[in-house]
């Protein structure tokens, strides 16, 4: 059975519209909130929506509203209510939730992709709503008006603007060296993968400046719709680690998809469009790296442009990346900081063991992929790893 695209003005489901065929909808942000919301439509009788607050799926994640609703299910009495987890412009989330097994949702945004989420909901039997404009609107049946309306004036903060994530930026008032993670080029399991980084950044959360999503392949099929779905699916189940950590999340290579999963901006290289393109799909607040490869005659290019952040590499063998576009010298780093203050990227092969000679050339950010996943004693110990060399290299 597929979705039914339906107003939020009406009830979900038509056998549940009370006379005058609307909906009492109440925004949560926390169970406390879900469960007064039950409370209400248990003393009223009339049906109620109850929809998670707009962005609360993008910091909050999937695996909270499921909790939600199992404690919902499980002590609802008589109520006739619904849970909708409202994604936002985040295809991302409303993908990962679909698989997750959410069955009501709420996305806005653009077609084409839109139209791709809505036709994997007919597939997987989820209903899906049309939005009604930039934020939601609220509609009451007298009734279950009269029972919640007390509730829903205690809480001013269920407005759109409200309660939205950091807005992240790249430090570059620190003179203290940072990694940028990558991620591996394939996450077959990205929730599995979302709690080791979680596990990263409880521990090491300042020592780390970005993480970057680049994944190359599916588990069996490189093919470009498959590796979209699987970028989408790690957005999904990284973006609330990142932004509970407030650490930017960065999109490689195409800011078309870093735009439609609310990225906090994207990373490209010399076959990725220019600066100026991504800056116009990004918007002006977004985090714009660009990859300058062994010419600083880019990196003024860029900084003059106005990127975020440069890199520069690969400057060692690389497992990653092994048919590098170029080899730099680590006395490029020092060349550019003669030039400009604007941050600095290594990237190509870095270990804690190699990195010292890029940290004292004068790297803002050591770019790390398999030296961290693939380390023999977890990213814990590869990141503690390069910690101490950052701190060996900073005393010498």
């Amino acid at each position: 059975m597929g979705p039914r695209n339906q107003d939020f003005s009406q009830q979900p489901r038509t056998d549940q519209q009370d006379a005058s065929g609307k909906h009492a909808l109440i925004i949560f942000h926390s169970l406390a909130d879900a469960l007064a919301g039950l409370a209400a439509a248990e003393k009223s009788g009339q049906p109620i929506g109850l929809i998670t607050a707009p962005g609360a799926a993008g910091y909050a994640g999937v695996g909270w509203f499921l909790e939600i609703v199992a404690h919902i299910e499980c002590q609802k009495k008589q109520a006739r209510i619904d849970l909708i987890l409202d994604c936002g412009a985040e295809p991302g989330v409303a993908l990962g939730a679909i698989r997750a097994g959410v069955k009501m949702l709420r996305l806005v945004g653009q077609e084409p992709v839109r139209e791709k989420i809505t036709k994997i909901a007919a597939d997987h039997g989820v209903v899906l709503f049309e939005p009604r404009g930039p934020a939601l609107d609220l509609q009451f049946s007298d009734d279950a008006k009269a029972a919640c309306c007390d509730w829903i004036a205690q809480h001013p903060r269920y407005r759109a603007d409200q309660d939205q994530p950091h807005k992240a930026r790249p430090n570059t008032g620190s003179r203290r060296p940072q990694l940028y993670l990558i991620t591996p080029p394939s996450i077959p399991e990205p929730m599995a993968f979302a709690d080791l980084l979680a596990t990263v950044l409880q521990n090491f959360v300042d020592d780390i400046a970005f993480l970057q999503i680049r994944i190359k392949n599916a588990r069996t099929d490189s093919s470009p719709a498959a590796v979209e779905e699987a970028l989408s699916l790690a957005v999904a189940a990284l973006k609330p680690v990142c932004a509970h950590y407030r650490l930017p999340l960065i999109m490689n290579d195409d800011p078309r998809l870093a735009a439609e999963w609310a990225c906090d901006g994207a990373h490209i290289g010399v076959e990725d469009g220019s600066y100026q393109h991504a800056r116009a799909v990004l918007g002006p607040e977004k985090i714009i790296g660009v990859s300058c490869y062994d010419a600083v005659s880019k990196a003024r290019q860029a900084e003059a442009d106005g990127a975020d952040y440069v890199a520069f590499g690969a400057f060692f063998p690389s497992r990653s990346k092994p048919r590098a576009r170029a080899n730099p010298s680590p006395t490029i780093l020092q060349e550019w900081k003669r030039w400009s203050t604007l941050p600095a990227a290594a990237i190509g092969g870095i270990t804690a063991e190699n990195a010292q000679s890029l940290i004292q050339a004068g790297a803002d950010y050591l770019c790390a992929i398999s030296a961290i996943w693939d380390h023999a004693r977890g990213p814990v110990t590869a990141v503690r790893g390069f910690v101490d060399s950052i701190d060996q290299a900073l005393q010498q």
